[in-house]
């Protein structure tokens, strides 16, 4: 099911969601509420680790180059 309830009377309907123009950085940053709907939705379409793979990555790429121990380590995570 692509409509999913937020509260009790909204609810986002994912199925004509376009990727192709979605900033994801911003659809996460700024919509909490409408990410957790997100992560069920992909739940439901078995598509969750991807978003979560593409935030780890996101996550990794925004480390600060000097701090190489924490580079290593989440590169370490990242391998799993």
């Amino acid at each position: 099911d692509s409509n999913l309830s937020i509260g009790l009377s909204q609810s986002i309907d994912f199925s004509n969601l376009n990727l192709e123009n979605l900033d994801l950085n911003e659809f996460i940053t700024k919509n909490t509420r409408e990410l957790e709907q997100f992560k069920k939705f992909l739940e439901t379409q078995e598509a969750l680790n991807d978003l979560m793979c593409w935030m780890d990555i996101e996550a990794y790429m925004r480390i600060d180059p000097n701090e190489k121990k924490k580079i290593e380590e989440h590169a370490k995570m990242l391998k799993k």
